[in-house]
């Protein structure tokens, strides 16, 4: 249903307490894509890293879509909400470690999140039946990642790292594939949900850099390096919501009536 139509749902949500809260635990997910990179110091270690975070950023995404269709703060939900939680924090401590000794622990947390985010999308969806025909459609595609991940657990390289390769093919490209009709886009909800997820993540930076200069501040080239780390989440700042932002809201708020969105700004027709 699109917002131009009777009886469609007016756009008017906002990001809550919650979502915000559920959203730390990712951000400190992504920050850990950092340390797996830091103890591998190579080109595979750039791979590796880029894998982790695409499976990190698009079960994020996930979410997003699940809190943008549903608005439901049901003590079910919630309870189910901080399971998921609790279960990518352990994948995030994991996380260095997710291509080596700890690939397993990793494997099997992020498996639950997917499955808890899936638990939720069938009984967030269940009052409509062209929502609940589309997540259902939907389910296999995401499902199928986690499970190579945890395949993958037991594999050694270069067969891990393929697998992996593997689950964020499918994790991409099987909703492109099966499609998003039945999912309904509240653009000005979506957008904001990003942009928060952006901030929150700059704010991370921002905290990680004053904890690792805290002794060393005296010396010229840390003060420096903190002054060049601020100039530079400042100018990621400025150009995601100074320039990207609006004109995403603008975009997505125009085309809201016959478009619906995939991930971020790609967006397909709905037949």
């Amino acid at each position: 249903m699109s917002a131009s139509e009777p009886g469609a749902e007016k756009d008017d949500r906002t990001t809550d307490a919650l979502e915000l809260f559920f959203d730390l635990v990712f951000v400190f997910a992504m920050s850990q894509v950092t340390q797996l990179m830091l103890a591998e110091g190579s080109w595979l270690g750039l791979a590796r890293g880029a894998l982790a975070l695409t499976a990190v950023w698009w079960t994020w995404v996930c979410y997003a879509w699940l809190t943008n269709t549903t608005s439901d703060a049901r003590v079910a939900a919630r309870i189910l909400t901080l399971a998921a939680m609790a279960a990518m924090l352990v994948a995030a401590i994991a996380l260095p470690d997710a291509f080596a000794a700890r690939a397993l622990v990793f494997a099997v947390a992020f498996l639950c999140v997917r499955l808890v985010h899936l638990v939720l999308l069938v009984l967030e969806t269940g009052h409509s039946r062209e929502q609940r025909s589309a997540a259902i459609h939907l389910m296999p595609s995401l499902l199928a990642g986690p499970c190579l991940v945890l395949l993958a657990a037991f594999l050694g390289a270069p067969y891990r790292e393929l697998v992996w390769i593997l689950a964020a093919l499918i994790d991409l490209g099987g909703p492109l594939v099966v499609g998003f009709g039945g999912l309904r886009v509240l653009p000005r909800y979506f957008v904001d949900r990003h942009g928060l997820i952006i901030i929150i993540a700059l704010g991370e930076t921002i905290v990680q850099v004053g904890t690792g200069a805290t002794r060393d501040l005296s010396q010229p080239g840390v003060l420096t390096a903190v002054i060049l780390a601020v100039l530079i989440a400042g100018q990621l700042w400025w150009s995601y919501f100074a320039l990207t932002d609006a004109a995403q809201a603008r975009l997505t708020v125009a085309c809201a009536d016959k478009w619906r969105g995939s991930v971020g700004a790609m967006w397909r027709p709905v037949n």
